[in-house]
């Protein structure tokens, strides 16, 4: 049965995963390995050395740490589910080992605000384009919340929505005036078969429509392009800087502590040590004594 090649093995593994978005997710890294390696090939032949030759064109590309093993892992869920089903004894992507990942986030991940108003001075005139940024914005809500987005699921007398993100978890989110005026502008001209906030037109606006929408508007204006949680990060960036605590961004964000702290809030040493600075103990005063108050002579001690 080894003789199967990777190509035919790969449409089996496709089809025995249940979740379209997970197929299509898979299908871009074992896709890119198979054409390196050879979709013909049979996959007993394929080898270690192979496997981690095609991982190294990935770094050679300065991809991010993240992604690069984002790839590897795919591939190696690829080949432990042939050892699984006894197509073959061992996995050759046991050899591939994931690249280091530093736990620090840098500020970079976020959208400048400068960045920010470039777009909406852009987006004033396309009344789509301008609720999609604001709501994303004010709501730091991920690309498959404001994708799934109906129009019964906003509250204009509370200016809040409700969103459902991974894991079909729905939450609450807020949004200012300026994306309820904008809202309600788009909403007034939208024409679409559904109610979806966002889709135009026939097709359905999906996950990967609001991120190529995020990144479009970015090449039009001249600034760096970007994909929607850009905007998230951005807004765990404000509120921390404002002071907010941890548990209330999580809160906001929709996601645990710990997620935040890992991926959202950096840790930011200069600012941890001008905390601690500014909130340390001060030195008291001494005080002056009473007037009234006599001071006697200290007695000498005989030894």
């Amino acid at each position: 049965m080894s003789n199967l090649t990777l190509s035919e093995l790969s449409q089996i593994f496709y089809d025995s995963i249940a979740n379209p978005r997970t197929r299509i997710a898979y299908a871009e890294s074992i896709n890119n390995m198979m054409n390196y390696v050879g979709p013909a090939r049979p996959v007993g032949e394929v080898t270690p050395i192979e496997l981690i030759s095609h991982v190294n064109t990935y770094i050679k590309r300065e991809l991010s740490p993240h992604t690069v093993n984002k790839h590897i892992k795919t591939i190696q869920t690829f080949f432990n589910w042939l050892v699984k089903t006894q197509v073959i004894k061992e996995s050759p992507a046991k050899a591939l080992k994931k690249r280091k990942v530093s736990t620090l986030v840098p500020k970079s991940k976020a959208m400048p605000k400068d960045d920010l108003i470039t777009i909406l001075e852009y987006t004033k005139w396309l009344p789509r384009e301008d609720a999609f940024i604001k709501f994303v914005a004010d709501t730091a809500c991920r690309a498959r919340g404001v994708a799934g987005l109906r129009i019964g699921d906003i509250d204009f007398e509370t200016n809040t929505a409700t969103v459902t993100e991974k894991g079909d978890i729905s939450r609450t989110v807020a949004f200012g005036d300026a994306t309820a005026i904008a809202l309600r502008r788009w909403l007034a001209v939208r024409k679409a078969p559904t109610d979806f906030v966002f889709q135009s037109g026939p097709r359905r606006f999906s996950p990967e429509a609001a991120g190529q929408m995020v990144r479009r508007l970015c090449i039009k204006v001249g600034v760096k392009p970007r994909q929607t949680h850009s905007l998230r990060h951005a807004k765990a960036w404000e509120l921390s800087d404002d002071g907010v605590g941890v548990g209330v961004i999580a809160t906001a964000l929709g996601d645990t502590v710990d997620i935040v702290v890992k991926y959202y809030i950096p840790r930011d040493e200069v600012r941890a040590l001008e905390s601690l600075k500014q909130k340390s103990i001060a030195t008291p005063e001494p005080q002056k004594q009473p007037d009234n108050i006599i001071q006697f002579p200290l007695k000498r001690v005989s030894s």
